[in-house]
């Protein structure tokens, strides 16, 4: 075959009919629906109940009850403050403040060894919030934790001072 056969049988190949009309048809097309598919997430995703039901500076609501299995954690913010929220094994929940008490560094719940570390210094706490090991000076502040219609709110324990 010759330069010009090759080229002719090229031509061959090509679709009749098609031409840049159509071409910015389609792309027209395809844009539109991409535009048309990610409003509709958006808009899906604004509708949906998120996973914290309410917050203000005193308390926030964390979702329901049957959502969190035993044994696992959930990092939540109670105002300006980091906290964690654990489903022990029994099936109570306790609440702390991830504040670390010595350097003020964000405490992570640690699933598999059951506890909380302090990644900035390794200090570490068991689960009812006291240090096992490391610098740091007192145990975790533990938040109060109560169960409304299956819904789980975490706020902060007051203390009052009584009179003399």
């Amino acid at each position: 075959m010759t330069g010009p056969e090759k080229v002719a049988e090229a031509n061959n190949n090509i679709p009749p009919n098609k031409s840049r009309r159509d071409f910015l048809s389609i792309t027209a097309n395809i844009g539109l629906f991409g535009w048309l598919a990610t409003s509709f997430y958006s808009i899906f995703s604004f509708l949906r109940s998120p996973d914290i039901l309410y917050t203000d500076s005193e308390r926030i609501g964390l979702g329901e009850l049957d959502a969190m299995q035993p044994g696992t954690g959930k990092p939540f913010k109670l105002g300006n403050t980091p906290g964690i929220l654990v489903r022990m094994s029994d099936g109570s929940l306790k609440a702390f403040s991830a504040v670390c008490s010595h350097m003020k560094c964000v405490v992570e719940y640690k699933e598999e060894e059951k506890l909380f570390l302090c990644p900035c210094h390794k200090g570490r706490y068991d689960l009812t919030g006291k240090v096992l090991s490391g610098p740091p000076p007192k145990p975790l502040s533990e938040l109060k934790t109560e169960v409304v219609r299956n819904q789980i709110v975490v706020s902060q324990i007051t203390e009052r001072i009584k009179d003399a």
